[in-house]
This record gives structure tokens, sequence and C-alpha cells, in this order.
């Protein structure tokens, strides 16, 4: 009854802002500007991304882009790593509770073989082509756009806070549901939704009404009867709306902001749309479902010492050799400089000299012999399967021979772990959004406390394929788990998955769902030639590509991205409009 009066509340209260969208207007209460309020997902199903341009508008209207997370590489290297007594906390739950509960719930065998399971399952999901999904989720695309529009991005959380509310968990809680887990007959778990999101909470986005949002996740509470659930809930948006509440209070007073988090943030009395209307803002709401306009490419030149060639506007940097004075690549968005943002997704060009003359000619002679090869290759009859096992237990084979080594070398990395971990103690953040919370006592690490305790020899078990003697690393967290158990366990799975990978390897792709439908081709008219674009469905993502051949050598043309929007044709001048110098 409780949980329905909730729900009737939260519904009532976002009648009165505009339930049928996810973006707001802020204005009032003293505003000099407005600022902007969207709710996210955290996904990157296409069905997520069907907002019209109302969203990059609102960007374009701020100062500055305001996301959950700053998700600068530099911040996120420096804010990844636990406190110390975090890290000894976790250690003595892992190595003196929940492991030897473990160990006397399920044999080792039976553990390695449904975690060896799910690693495969896990495996498919990674290498699965899905032309549906975008090549980034939601917050990280709007990210993008903002920096490629020159906002100045920022974080409203850091990446510790959010760590904080899994580190800090009831653990007693959590041993409980692991062991419901571990204990039960059957291990039913679906991988692609854990990984690819909630269909049915994709399916409520994707209307892009902020009502169906909150209604999902009420309705998934309902039923939730995990203590730990429930706790993780509360932490994940009760107490976190308050914080953020506190923070985008202070910035949209000094200048204004695109504010974009998870629109479960937005829901109930304890979400920022309540929140924001309590303390005297006006929300006004925004329409992202009508289209307002078509999708029109403004092309402009882009041209060097070698060729000319039309890309979109605001594309630049797209030929790696005409970079002198930063990194091409960033850690996590790719070439912003060479990308271009639409409704229908993102684009990043290039061109790049592949192989000069002579390089071309011996690679064409190659590539015929190699086609060769493969196809005597694939008249003969392979078991995959038994050829990737034999391969995967000579590799472990060597590894037990080689075991010493190993240990020595990860005490070497763990030492350099250590002095990184107090590298990294201070954090930098922006003097305008210091944190009213009490700031974190850095506490100085003492080095001796990562030295490690004198070898000791300790014997291996013959049944594991060494005769040798183990020694003892030093670190009660894998000391704790170099037993016969764990090392049945892993035995099991790095088999089984490894022959997983290898096997695919050996039948030439990297799709595992057998998609055929991987590379299209389609010919293109450039400088009075027929040439041919390639479309292709990697691992890495969607690509068309295109070779010209000159007297200088052998030049590519690519661009990746988004399967609708490249799919869609409007880029393909990218290609038709290549011209030699």
């Amino acid at each position: 009854m409780k949980k329905l009066l909730l729900l009737t509340c939260s519904l009532l209260g976002l009648n009165a802002f505009g339930q049928n969208t996810l973006l707001f207007e802020i204005s009032g209460n003293g505003l000099e500007t407005p600022s902007y309020l969207f709710g996210t997902m955290h996904v990157q199903d296409e069905a997520a991304f069907g907002w019209n341009d109302s969203v990059f508008w609102a960007i374009n209207q701020a100062d500055v882009a305001a996301f959950e997370l700053d998700f600068d590489a530099k911040s996120l290297k420096k804010s990844i790593k636990p406190s110390k007594s975090q890290m000894k906390e976790w250690e003595t739950f892992l190595v003196n509770d929940l492991r030897p509960s473990i160990e006397n719930a399920i044999p080792a065998d039976t553990l390695g073989e449904r975690i060896s399971s799910l690693y495969v399952d896990i495996l498919k999901v990674v290498l699965n082509n899905d032309k549906n999904k975008r090549g980034t989720f939601v917050d990280l695309f709007l990210k993008e756009y903002a920096e490629k529009n020159g906002k100045e991005v920022v974080g409203i959380e850091s990446v510790k806070e959010q760590l904080n509310i899994f580190l800090d968990m009831d653990k007693s809680l959590l041993k409980k549901d692991i062991m419901r887990f571990v204990e039960a007959d059957d291990w039913n778990v679906d991988v692609a939704m854990i990984m690819g999101g909630q269909q049915d909470m994709v399916d409520a986005y994707s209307t892009r009404r902020l009502s169906d949002v909150c209604t999902y996740l009420t309705q998934q509470m309902e039923g939730q009867s995990s203590a730990l659930t429930n706790s993780l809930y509360t932490r994940m948006f009760n107490e976190r709306n308050a914080i953020m509440m506190k923070r985008v209070s202070k910035m949209i007073k000094k200048e204004s902001h695109f504010i974009a988090v998870g629109a479960g943030h937005l829901c109930d009395n304890s979400g920022l749309v309540y929140q924001l209307k309590q303390a005297g803002y006006t929300l006004t709401p925004i329409d992202i479902v009508t289209k307002k306009s078509e999708d029109k490419v403004n092309w402009v030149s882009y041209s060097n010492d070698n060729y000319s060639v039309q890309v979109p506007s605001g594309v630049s940097e797209i030929d790696p050799a005409d970079i002198e004075t930063k990194e091409y690549m960033s850690y996590i968005s790719g070439n912003v400089e060479a990308s271009y943002y639409t409704t229908k997704g993102k684009a990043e060009f290039r061109i790049e000299l592949v192989m000069n003359a002579h390089e071309s000619e011996g690679y064409y002679d190659y590539a015929e012999e190699a086609e060769g090869v493969y196809d005597d290759y694939e008249t003969e009859e392979v078991d995959v399967e038994e050829e990737a096992t034999d391969a995967v237990e000579e590799a472990m084979e060597d590894a037990e021979a080689e075991s010493d080594e190993v240990y020595e070398y990860e005490a070497e990395l763990e030492q350099t772990d250590a002095q990184q971990e107090y590298e990294y103690s201070v954090e930098e953040v922006e003097e305008d959004y210091q944190y009213d919370e009490q700031p974190e006592v850095v506490e100085e690490h003492d080095m001796a406390d990562y030295e490690y305790e004198e070898e000791e020899e300790v014997p291996v078990d013959s049944d594991y394929g060494s005769d040798m003697k183990r020694k003892k690393s030093g670190n009660s967290m894998k000391d704790a788990f170099e037993n016969d158990y764990w090392r049945t366990v892993t035995k099991a799975v790095m088999g089984r998955a490894m022959a997983q990978m290898m096997g695919e390897a050996m039948k030439g792709t990297g799709n595992l769902t057998g998609d055929e439908d991987s590379i299209v081709e389609q010919e293109v008219v450039v400088m009075g030639e027929t040439y041919k674009v390639v479309s292709e469905t990697a691992y890495l993502g969607y690509t068309k590509t295109m070779l010209v051949e000159t007297d200088n050598g052998t030049y590519e043309l690519t661009i990746s991205g988004d399967p609708m929007l490249l799919d869609s044709g409007l880029l393909d001048a990218f290609f038709t409009s290549f011209q030699l110098k």
C-alpha cells in the first residue's frame, strides 16, 4: 500500500511539470539565464536515442554541460582506485568470510563449469555486432557533442563517490545474496540483459515519457525482496539525489547549464524535478518527440597538398599526417574533431595513406596468395574445438612451468600499483565545483605496508601438472586463493573460455552470431572511375571504407560510427567527392 501511494504521489507530481518529456527548462527563482535538465539512460540501444534535435538545441543554449561523471580519461584514472581501508575491508571479507563459505557450498569443478558458461555467454554478447546498438551510450554521446561545440564539460559527482556506493555496501547482505545464487541448482542468468540493459526499461525510456520510466522503476521495486537491493536503491537514488540537488542548485545560479543525469534521478519526491520545483524554480517541459527538421548535411571542403574532399561542416583533422600539435585519438571518444553528430548518430571521418607505391604492389600479390591459401583451408575438415583445447592445455602447462617468474613479476607490479595509489591520492577538483561534503582526509601511504614477508615455499599438488615448489607472494588475498579448490576453478574457466575464443579465431570470424551479411559492397564513381565502398560490421564497430590506388600509393577513406547514420547515405559524398591534386 505504501508503495502504491508513493507511485500515485510521484505521478501526480509529474503531471504538474509535463510528464510527456525527459527535457525541462529551468527558470525563475532569480536565475538570469535558464538552464536545462535532461533524463538519460546508460545504454547503447538505438531506441534510447529517439529524441529530436531539441536536446542538441538545449546543449547549445547553455555555457556548461554537466553530467553525472566527468568522463575525462585523466580524471577517471585518478579516481578509479579504492582507498587503502576499503581494500583491507574487502580483502578480509573475501578471504576470511566469503571464500570458505563458497568452498563448503559447491564442488570446485561444478563452480568452474558454471562460471565458464557465463564467460562464454559474456563473450558472445561482447562480440555480437548488433546494428541496433550505437557505438557509445547516451550520456557519452551527448558529452562528445557538447565538447565538439565548445562547451565546458564537468561532472556533478566524482567516480569515487559512485564507487563508494558499492564498496561501502553491507557485506553481510552481499554474502547472503551471493550464497543464495551459488547454492541454486541452476544459474539462470540472462547475460545479454545484464550487459545490454533490461529491454523493458529501454522500452519505457524509448517512449520519451518520464512517467513511463518512473512507473517501470516503481514496479520493479514493488517485487523486490532482497534487503541488499533495497539498500542499494536508497543509496543510488534517494541519497545521491539529495547531493545532486545541492550541487545543481549552485551550478545553475552561476551560469547556464545543461544538466544530464539518469532519468531515474528525476522520479518521485526525491527526484530533481520535484526538488527543483519545491525550491522555487519553474520547470517547463520541452517537446523531444516531434521531428522539427530533416537531417541535412552542410558540406565544406577539406584539402591538403595531396587531395581535396568534402566533409560535413565542423569536421577537421581527418588525416593523421596533417596533425602536429596534439594527439590524434583520445582515450574514450576517438577523434572528436573529426566527428559529426546528428540525431541519427555519430560518424568519424579519416583519410590515410596506408601504403606507398612499392608497398602496394607487394601487398596485392600477397593478398591474392593469401586468398588462395584460405580457399584451400576452407576445403579441409578441421576439428576446431579439439585443436583449440589442445592449444589451451599446452599454454596452461607452459604457464605452470613459469610460475615462479610470474609470482615475482606480480610482486613487482603490486609495488608499482602501491606507488601509483599514493601519487593519485590527491584529487584535483575545479574551484567552482568544490563539493560541500566533509573533505576527504587523504591518508599518507606508508610504503612499508606494501613490503612483503619473506617468501615461503609451499608444495603444489602434483595433480595440477607440476612438482615444483610454489612461493608465497606475501599477498594474503592471492595466497588465500592459491589452493587446489581455486586452481580447479581457474583451470576449468580458462580452459573453456580460451577454447571458445581460439575456436572462433580458427573459424576466421569475430562474430559469434554467425551473421554472414556483415560485409556489404557498394560501387561509386570517383574521379571518373568505379570504386567499391565496403560496409563492414566488426568487433570495433561499424565502418564504410574505400581504397583509392594512386601513383603515390593507396589512400584509405573511412567513416566509422553508428549504423543508422552511415546506412542512411547522407555521408556518401565524402567518398564520391575525393579528388587528387
